[in-house]
């Protein structure tokens, strides 16, 4: 089963991949001042949610970021359905 990370935030660069986890990157949102970045990994990574960290610390910023992290699965392929959701600030 796979996991899909959505993040949304300012004040950062593209997040260091897992492995060989590809990010797609929406275009910056003028607006709300964000980015969104996607990526779906075997969900094997994450046996507790303080894996999610491996995501966040790899960022690097000139100021300090506010991240909006949504993780999705996908259950019996019926669509993502939100399992997680928290707002990281460094």
């Amino acid at each position: 089963q796979n996991l899909t990370i959505v993040l949304t935030g300012t004040g950062w660069s593209i997040p260091t991949p897992i492995e060989n986890m590809n990010w797609q990157i929406e275009d910056y949102n003028s607006s709300s001042n964000s980015q969104t970045f996607r990526g779906t990994i075997d969900e094997m990574y994450f046996e507790t949610n303080n894996d999610l960290k491996l995501f966040i610390d790899s960022f690097n910023s000139s100021s300090p970021p506010e991240i909006l992290v949504e993780a999705f699965v996908d259950i019996e392929e019926c669509g993502l359905v939100l399992i997680e959701s928290f707002n990281v600030r460094f």
